[in-house]
């Protein structure tokens, strides 16, 4: 799902003109970006699913968390808001994804407006969940 994530990220196009290649993995990064705004994603908690479908079917469905974090200079949240309002929209349409048993992409909520003194922006959060076959 980490890959399937990132590079469905890096490969949508509208994204790009707004974002460049600056993409990143949480967890993957090593400073502060300079040039902005960015995106920072991380998958969160896994769990199962509640499953009422036929029981000789080969589906345990499970949910992942994730969450996607976009960073600009202070000020200013407009862009933040039109890159959060572009993956609230598009991000549910990619599922489903045979290939990494995604059945279905939920959004689920934006945070507030949020600094980050880590890397000396302002930035907010959009949450998903993915409902997955196994």
């Amino acid at each position: 799902m980490r890959i399937w994530l990132h590079q469905t990220l890096a490969n949508y196009a509208p994204l790009v003109t707004l974002v460049g290649d600056r993409i990143y993995q949480g967890e993957s990064m090593t400073s502060t970006p300079k040039t902005k705004p960015f995106l920072v994603h991380r998958l969160g908690n896994a769990s199962p699913e509640i499953w009422t479908g036929d029981p000789t079917e080969d589906i345990r469905p499970n949910q992942r968390y994730f969450s996607l974090y976009v960073h600009d200079n202070k000020g200013d949240y407009t862009r933040i808001d039109e890159i959060l309002d572009l993956l609230r929209r598009w991000l549910p349409m990619e599922a489903p994804v045979a290939s990494e048993h995604i059945l279905e992409v939920r959004y689920l909520e934006t945070s507030r407006d949020l600094d980050d003194a880590a890397f000396d922006t302002i930035q907010r959060y959009i949450r998903f969940l993915a409902i997955l076959s196994r």
